[in-house]
């Protein structure tokens, strides 16, 4: 009977064992995750800045049209990483994945030229509206 005890005993020191383990992992997860995520707005912040100022100056856009596509093509990105850190810790398979990652490439490629068309268009038309009235 006590080598029956001391048995269960070892085990049930085991289990505890392996689920503090398991609990620390996944807190240890999360912590880098949450670094990671952190890391991500704070180079979207600063890729912010460098997109915009290329959109205006390659593309003539006005400022305000350049950071809306911006925030177009980042809130794109975030969603795209959700759906792949979401699927991390729920270990499920990412099969996806390649898709999801095409699927965010052609949403960039079609956001820009639309913006940037509506962008120049906008422009050539106040410049020939500020021609008009100088003309006049």
């Amino acid at each position: 009977m006590i080598i029956l005890m001391e048995v269960l005993l070892v085990a049930l020191v085991a289990l505890i064992a392996l689920l503090y383990l398991n609990w620390r992992k996944t807190m240890h997860c999360h912590a880098a995750l949450e670094r990671m995520f952190d890391d991500v707005k704070e180079r979207q912040g600063l890729r912010s800045d460098g997109i915009v100022s290329y959109l205006t100056g390659q593309y003539h856009m006005n400022k305000q049209s350049a950071q809306e596509l911006v925030a177009t093509l980042f809130s794109a990105e975030t969603l795209f990483l959700a759906e792949f850190i979401e699927r991390q810790l729920r270990q499920q398979s990412v099969d996806g994945f390649y898709q999801n990652l095409c699927d965010l490439l052609d949403s960039y490629l079609q956001a820009k030229p639309e913006k940037v068309v509506e962008a120049k268009m906008s422009d050539e038309t106040a410049k020939d509206s500020a021609k008009n009235t100088l003309a006049k």
